[in-house]
């Protein structure tokens, strides 16, 4: 069968993405799964909220599935339901399934109030899925209701079949790297601990299962050999496992993997063992759900770690030559002046490089939302409103939303204009064996000021001679390319073309084959109207767009000087 699984849009535009723009792994698993059954399934990534939902529709219809399923969480649940109520009323044949932990907490709500859903995969959902398709592929409909994990009508109301246990050895499922190319994966399913806010205690029933090293690098391989460098791994607490993480770093490193990638862990999961393995694997950013620097709400939100705990973590990993990146949530129970401050302290202590600050959500499925249903007399009909979420700030009177609007304002401004002073008090491990990987993480982070994240933020002061330093001090550990472009960059920015020439020179005498480097000096000849210089530089270049509308430049210039 066709099988087109979709990531809908979400309803609100964000100011970054990052927490909503990748297709869920288990969305990979399952298609994964059906692709090994013998199924056509293809995944499509349609988070963005301003989506041509039309437009989207004619693409499914040339694909033309027999089922179409939704890997939805509650922001993105009207975009699957728009999408599929699109569908059905074009080709009413057409099965719509929904699943995530979306859809595995929302079911009945689902399955009550929106017709165009005819059936939801509550939890783990691989097995389930390829149930499901398999009775829908030979037409029995009555063997559907005896698939563990399904949701469906029964005489017209919903029933949710037995649930399923959780996949024991999740080594045993397909690759879905076999199939297709992405960005996230995890080694792991699960977290074991039980904070207020999240969904995830209750989804996996805070069971841990693990991949094997091995399962998870041949993943990394062969994305890697299809082109990918760059990974997010989005397990809730990357460093369970210490033995298990430090076997998947020795075995990247076995591999020779060229490959740099992101991890999320605890404070209190960490140590110097752990940290320098994964850098020399490639693990160049690590983010940590601080929360709050006011111990009250991290009680509240049951984090269960201590302040030492978070300093720790926070001066361990930037000694490894690692990005630490904070998560904070403000707009909780008690938040005021005195919360605050004690947020603004924890950050000058941390001093992260990074910093994510969310309003504390109510989610279906958390601690959370059981209490506010209960205290309210509210049943799950509230989500009938198209909302992504609840805030916590709109349930208590003692919060307003000009006090949560200037506590996030006064979070981030500090963050910012702090920024080049956490830069400037770095201090990395004195290890030879790090040298190289120290000198990446100064380039890397100073181009971040220089031309990334950072380079235009107002509230950054100076950010150009953050980036300078940066790139200054990352030559003092090795002969970084990155730095020596980063340096050639902005001389040439400040209109310094024959300074920028010395360094653009002296780097591609170290480093010949970088094409970033000899791109770079063609147009700082341009810029000192050498252009028979550059012109061949650029003609070493000829699979890069920019280089080929420069060459063409050059050429016109060249030809002009003539006449």
């Amino acid at each position: 069968m066709k099988v087109l699984l979709i990531y809908p849009p979400f309803l609100n535009k964000r100011v970054s993405s990052d927490d909503v723009a990748s297709v869920p792994i288990g969305l990979y698993h399952v298609a994964a799964v059906l692709r090994d059954a013998g199924h056509d399934a293809q995944v499509a990534n349609w988070h963005m909220p301003n989506l041509d939902m039309a437009k989207a529709v004619q693409t499914i219809e040339s694909f033309g599935p027999a089922v179409v399923g939704f890997s939805i969480v509650n922001g993105n649940r009207f975009g699957a339901l728009d999408m599929a109520a699109m569908l059905k009323e074009r080709n009413p044949n057409l099965t719509i399934v929904l699943g995530g932990i979306g859809a595995t907490f929302l079911w009945e709500h689902f399955l009550t109030h929106f017709p165009q859903v005819d059936y939801a995969v509550v939890g783990e959902g691989e097995e389930a899925m390829a149930s499901l398709v398999k009775c829908l592929e030979i037409g029995d409909s009555r063997g559907i209701t005896d698939i563990q994990g399904v949701a469906a009508r029964v005489d017209g109301a919903p029933v949710l079949t037995e649930q399923k246990g959780y996949i024991r050895d999740i080594d045993a499922l397909p690759r879905p790297s076999r199939f297709y190319k992405f960005q996230h994966l995890s080694l792991s399913r699960g977290c074991p601990h039980n904070c207020t806010f999240c969904g995830s205690p209750k989804f996996w029933g805070r069971t841990m299962r693990f991949h094997s090293a091995d399962y998870f690098v041949r993943q990394l391989h062969t994305l890697a050999k299809s082109g990918e460098k760059f990974f997010y791994v989005s397990d809730d607490t990357f460093t369970l496992k210490k033995d298990l993480v430090i076997r998947v770093c020795k075995e990247i490193i076995e591999a020779g993997l060229d490959i740099s990638w992101n991890a999320i862990s605890r404070v209190d999961r960490v140590d110097e063992d752990i940290l320098y393995w994964m850098r020399k694997a490639g693990c160049i950013q690590i983010s940590y759900g601080v929360e709050s620097g006011c111990e009250t709400t991290r009680d509240m939100l049951n984090k269960n770690m201590s302040t030492q705990d978070i300093l720790r973590a926070f001066e361990l990993t930037i000694r490894f030559g690692i990005l630490s990146r904070a998560y904070f949530i403000y707009g909780c129970q008690g938040e005021g002046p005195e919360v605050l401050q004690a947020n603004l302290d924890l950050m000058d202590a941390i001093k992260p490089l990074g910093a994510v600050f969310y309003i504390l959500d109510i989610f279906p499925g958390t601690r959370l939302y059981e209490e506010y249903l209960q205290k309210n007399n509210l049943t799950d009909d509230i989500w009938l409103k198209r909302v992504e979420d609840i805030m916590y700030w709109e349930s208590d009177p003692a919060l307003t939303q000009d006090l949560i609007e200037e506590t996030g304002d006064a979070l981030r401004n500090h963050f910012y204009r702090n920024l080049p002073d956490y830069v400037y008090s770095l201090q990395l491990e004195n290890n030879p064996d790090l040298t190289m990987e120290h000198s990446d993480f100064y380039s890397r982070l100073g181009m971040t000021f220089t031309v990334g994240d950072y380079a235009n933020d107002s509230r950054i002061s100076n950010a150009s001679g953050v980036g300078e330093f940066l790139f200054e001090k990352a030559l003092t550990f090795a002969q970084d390319p990155r730095a020596y472009l980063g340096l050639g960059l902005l001389r040439q920015k400040c209109g310094q073309f024959e300074k920028a020439l010395d360094i653009l020179e002296k780097a591609l005498e170290l480093f010949p084959n970088d094409q970033q480097i000899r791109l770079c000096l063609g147009t700082n000849l341009m810029n000192l109207g050498a252009f028979g210089r550059a012109l061949k530089h650029f003609e070493l270049l000829p699979h890069l767009p920019g280089a080929i509308k420069y060459a063409e430049q050059c050429r016109a210039c060249i030809a002009g000087s003539y006449r």
